[in-house]
């Protein structure tokens, strides 16, 4: 038997979280998560890194 660590709910600042999908893969890497699935609320993703309001933008 192989056990698999699942993240089932997670939020990128594109949504209602903090961070970017790559802080995400980071942060799983380090705990161990084998797999993470991002869930964020109403958006229109274009790109990998997706697309988000003017006010969300962190550079």
């Amino acid at each position: 038997m192989h056990e698999v660590v699942v993240n089932l709910h997670m939020h990128t600042r594109y949504s209602d979280g903090s961070g970017l999908h790559r802080d995400i893969a980071k942060a799983a890497f380090t705990a161990g998560v084998d797999v993470v699935i991002v869930t964020d609320h109403n958006i229109l993703v274009q790109g990998f890194e997706g697309y988000y309001k003017e006010k969300n933008k962190k550079y």
